[in-house]
């Protein structure tokens, strides 16, 4: 990569200034946003063709519509966060030969911070790389003035008919549940560049600079927070399906509030006794937490799932798909046949199990997706004459998509989904139903299921909250956004078991042996504290660091050394350069990219997007 230049190119420039007042957790929020699109006049954001006014977007030309419905999701963040400082966006739509596009998938488009800055004044970790927007509130002024502080693109292709038979973007205001819903992938973009993201690659773990997403993301399996974390740890731990989990109180206060109850499970009885855990929702039908089902577990061919002449009544169905038959034709006729519940096999042979999407009307047949494994091991037992039962169960005690604690799921998926994993929640976070019967998406979820929402205050603003945009007071005894614990004078360093005075809870590398370890020194004592085994990361294991720092007598704006893509400027101390790596710095939407149904696309709402496209373009 060359160093870096600004996105300066385009003849067209619109500002556009939003400053709301509306109600957050703590007083009332205010922050303006300044929207500069940038694309040339005719193009994009500037794109004549005239439109028909749509679901209270009155847009009569396509780019009038685009830059409403843009305008509609900043005015949605506007009013639900705080800051002094204005939030510079750039927002363009790409060259429509840069962003992919066929019939089967399609990047929607991607947004990230412009600039991450360590030494920030007023911010609680100066150690720490702080997203440009999360900085300049910290600080209480811009640290880098006439710079925009997130770049946004998005696809102009779904206008023109070329992805996915014709999808197009809906710019309607009002959640959809078809199409690809603009003024939703704006909101689950800006989110990114506003700090829900990390500069980790995924893949190797390495990370130039430790932002304050990692202090709250921690491995269940290692006890061990991601900033604490060697690269290979960390390359292991973002494969660590239903064990990666966000700690910061205002999520898991606000996931006791508005996600939904129940956490599905399937347990195996008669000649064999199982209970799998690691299994997936499907898009349609009742949420297997909310249902009781139990029936005699049988194998049926996808051919023969399509005979409509055959009974069900009572059977659990092992079903799986084939050209012939689909999982969704599948599951129509053994709802028709009496079954009680079916069961698919994940075919893409992902940990967690990759859910089935669609929308069935009419849909009330409980099911499950598991992973390739487990419907493998249980169709060996039936084809060797096994009897055996399966049973639906549900643990009420926890939200969907958390851990026993009441900590958030975050995604972490085997492989590796390089820019959906991590910096998501995983797919098993579902709110609560909505009047449809359909539990509503959540805005941060690495594929959107067609049920949305377009809110914030679903455990997004609240991850933003956690990492600094609201701070509560460490040591005051109250457990406030941004901690973990707070026990007041009780905080300590020393004490076995006590709430640390950085109100994080006492763990394995904390130099203390805390109950359950064995030892906790780096010096004489293992990484796990002695108290698990951990897995090696299925990459050689990579330094860490990385991050260099400079010696500067007065702030000035970083140059980056040659042959580096600095991505940090000085923030009134001596600036720190951090290098930029693939994942983590933006994100893209793709649609399509993982199985859907012929009945309805998925929206992935994050891969590759940062790798493969953010550095390229913003880089070269």
């Amino acid at each position: 990569m060359r160093r870096r230049v600004r996105f300066q190119r385009a003849l067209c420039f619109l500002a556009v200034a939003f400053a709301l007042l509306g109600q957050s957790a703590r007083g009332f929020a205010r922050v303006e946003f300044e929207i500069r699109f940038l694309d040339n006049p005719g193009r994009g954001f500037q794109d004549p063709s005239p439109r028909v006014p749509v679901d209270g977007n009155l847009g009569v030309t396509l780019g009038e519509q685009r830059r409403l419905a843009f305008g509609e999701a900043v005015a949605i963040w506007a009013s639900a966060l705080d800051s002094e400082v204005p939030v510079v966006i750039a927002a363009s739509f790409a060259p429509a030969e840069d962003l992919f596009c066929d019939e089967d998938s399609a990047v929607l488009g991607g947004a990230g911070a412009d600039s991450v800055f360590r030494d920030v004044p007023g911010a609680p970790h100066e150690e720490l790389a702080y997203p440009g927007p999360l900085a300049d509130k910290l600080a209480g002024y811009d640290l880098d003035p006439g710079s925009p502080d997130i770049h946004a693109v998005f696809n102009p292709r779904l206008d023109a008919g070329e992805c996915l038979g014709g999808l197009a973007w809906n710019y309607g205001f009002s959640a959809r549940n078809t199409g690809a819903d603009f003024v939703n992938t704006v909101l689950h973009e800006l989110a990114h560049g506003l700090g829900f993201s990390n500069l980790t690659d995924e893949l190797s773990g390495e990370a130039p600079g430790i932002t304050p997403f990692e202090l709250f993301t921690q491995d269940n399996t290692l006890g061990r927070f991601w900033d604490e974390m060697t690269s290979s740890e960390r390359a292991t731990s973002a494969q660590n399906a239903f064990g990666l989990v966000w700690t910061g109180s205002a999520v898991s206060q606000r996931a006791q509030e508005v996600l939904a109850e129940g956490t599905p499970r399937l347990r195996i009885s008669g000649d064999e006794k199982r209970e799998l855990l690691l299994v997936g929702e499907m898009g349609f039908g009742p949420p297997a937490g909310d249902v009781a089902v139990q029936g005699r577990l049988a194998e049926w061919s996808p051919l023969e799932a399509c005979d409509e002449g055959q009974a069900a009544a009572g059977q659990v169905l092992m079903l799986r798909a084939h050209a012939a038959c689909d999982v969704i034709r599948q599951y129509e006729v053994a709802q028709r046949r009496g079954a009680s519940a079916v069961l698919f096999r994940d075919e893409f042979d992902s940990s967690p199990p990759w859910g089935v999407d669609g929308r069935i009307e009419g849909a009330t047949l409980p099911g499950l997706t598991l992973l390739a494994s487990d419907f493998d091991q249980l169709q060996g037992s039936l084809s060797q004459g096994a009897r055996l039962d399966a049973e639906f169960a549900s643990d009420r005690t926890r939200r969907m998509g958390t851990d026993p604690h009441g900590r958030v799921y975050l995604s972490a998926n085997a492989p590796v989904l390089e820019g959906s994993s991590v910096t998501h929640w995983d797919r098993s976070v579902r709110r609560r139903q909505n009047t449809l019967g359909d539990p509503d998406s959540v805005l941060m979820e690495p594929v959107a299921s067609g049920r949305f929402v377009n809110q914030v205050d679903d455990l997004t603003v609240q991850l933003l909250h956690d990492i600094g945009w609201l701070r509560g007071e460490c040591g005051n005894g109250q457990v406030e956004p941004g901690e973990v614990c707070d026990t007041g004078n009780s905080n300590s360093d020393l004490a076995p078991g006590a709430c640390r005075e950085d109100c994080r809870p006492a763990r394995c590398g904390d130099g203390v042996v805390d109950d359950g370890e064995v030892c906790d020194h780096p010096s004489d004592c293992a990484r796990d504290c002695g108290v698990v085994s951990i897995t090696p990361s299925p990459v050689d294991p990579i330094a860490d660091g990385g991050v260099k720092t400079r010696d500067a007598a007065a702030p000035k704006p970083l140059t980056p050394d040659a042959g580096s893509d600095g991505l940090a400027r000085d923030a009134g101390r001596p600036p720190a350069p951090i290098s930029s790596v693939s994942g983590g710095a933006g994100c893209g939407c793709r649609v399509g990219d993982r199985p859907t149904d012929a009945s309805g696309a998925a929206l992935c709402l994050s891969l590759v997007f940062a790798g493969l496209y953010w550095a390229k373009r913003r880089f070269s």
